[in-house]
């Protein structure tokens, strides 16, 4: 495990919308903040405060991809945890 970000954003499709993205993560039980201000409707703020380990990750990519999936997303089944697990292996 290591030191996360103090802060994370993720830009949302504006024809998804963050509203859509956020309900489909909290049906999962995940609970996820949506942008403040101007960016209210365009970014998704997930926790990462603390320690945080591969498994961490992967958990956030694969509910990512499902939620993205469920709100309207063509997204190809495990490219997201796919490309989480790459861009772990690579900051080692």
């Amino acid at each position: 495990s290591r030191p996360s970000p103090a802060a994370a954003a993720l830009e949302v499709p504006a024809h998804v919308g963050v509203k859509r993205l956020t309900g489909a993560l909290r049906e999962m039980g995940l609970h996820v903040g949506g942008g403040q201000g101007e960016l209210a409707d365009r970014i998704i703020r997930p926790s990462l405060l603390g320690w945080t380990d591969r498994h961490d990750l992967m958990l956030l990519a694969g509910a990512l991809e499902s939620a993205a999936r469920t709100a309207g997303l063509a997204v190809e089944q495990g490219a997201a945890t796919a490309a989480a697990a790459r861009t772990w292996e690579a900051s080692a």
